[in-house]
């Protein structure tokens, strides 16, 4: 759905959406639907609703749908406003400013959910500056990621912003995932 929320949250923005764009969210639009209507292959019959099975009351799957939606919602806000403030913003000031407010809410979320207490420390497991650690699994997989894929993946993206609409780097960003799991399986993190 991540294509036609960019659509949505465009035209409640205010701006114009070309023809062609329209259609290919809708197009994507329709390809996750079929998706998501696939006959589950499973050898016992059952109720399902969308991809919950109705009979044991599961509702992980559509709690996962619904973050699913809602975070392709704030992905599209997030770049229509990035392509807005990035023309008013110089990009360091701006990717500061981002980096900086991303950090202290994910630190926020740390902190309410963590099932261990978090520590001003650097332990490897619940300490803040755990990851400057110098083992395997954390400064090189740290630096790695910041200056990678923060720099190269999200400033390019912002930069990028200049030159295509937002929905055009909407579509970029799709590919992500497989990038990121490739990436995983050459640095050794991720199953092949």
């Amino acid at each position: 759905p991540y294509s036609f929320c960019q659509i949505v949250v465009t035209l409640l923005l205010g701006k114009p959406v070309m023809k062609l764009e329209a259609l290919g969210s809708l197009v994507a639009l329709a390809g996750g639907v079929v998706c998501a209507m696939a006959p589950d292959h499973d050898q016992h019959p059952k109720r399902v609703v969308g991809n919950n099975d109705v009979n044991n009351g599961s509702k992980t799957s559509f709690t996962g749908d619904v973050i699913c939606f809602a975070t392709s919602f704030t992905a599209a806000a997030y770049l229509i406003i990035a392509q807005r403030l990035r023309a008013k913003l110089d990009m360091s000031v701006f990717m500061f400013l981002m980096y900086t407010i991303s950090s202290l809410l994910v630190l926020s979320f740390i902190i309410l959910n963590q099932t261990e207490p978090v520590s001003l420390s650097f332990h490897p497991v619940h300490g803040i500056f755990g990851w400057m650690n110098p083992m395997l699994d954390r400064l090189p997989l740290e630096l790695w990621m910041v200056l990678v894929c923060n720099f190269v993946g999200g400033i390019g993206f912002v930069e990028a912003l200049k030159y295509f609409s937002p929905v055009v780097i909407s579509v970029v960003m799709l590919a992500e995932p497989a990038i990121a799991m490739l990436e995983g399986v050459v640095a050794g993190v991720s199953p092949t």
